[in-house]
């Protein structure tokens, strides 16, 4: 439920500051409307290739233990020696945020088409 929530934020800000951008300056339009183009072009390019069938689920989130104190079967506001700890469920509702805002990228733009 965190994950819809957060995703249905996140796109509502995404379509709220292309609708400022669209007002403040006109020309973004054409920006949106060149980027769809690339991304049209770039699938079509794609269409014939094989796809890479390396799973990446690991790499995504292989970063977050580094930079996070990530820790299992704790609360997400446990401090251990001073510092907060999160636990994956923490890192997997962050990654859903940022697949959701990629695969808006191109749909936002869409959007406003």
């Amino acid at each position: 439920m965190i994950g819809i929530l957060g995703a249905l934020v996140l796109r509502a800000g995404m379509i709220l500051v292309g609708a400022w951008l669209i007002t403040q300056f006109h020309w973004v339009l054409y920006l949106f409307g060149a980027f769809l183009v690339f991304t049209g072009v770039k699938m079509w390019w794609a269409a014939g290739q094989e796809p890479d069938s390396k799973p990446t689920g690991t790499q995504a989130a292989a970063p977050a233990p580094s930079h996070l104190a990530v820790v299992r079967r704790r609360a997400l506001h446990d401090a251990i020696n001073g510092i907060r700890h999160f636990t994956p469920l923490f890192v997997v509702i962050v990654l859903i945020g940022i697949v959701d805002v990629i695969f808006a990228v191109d749909s936002i733009p869409a959007i406003f088409a």
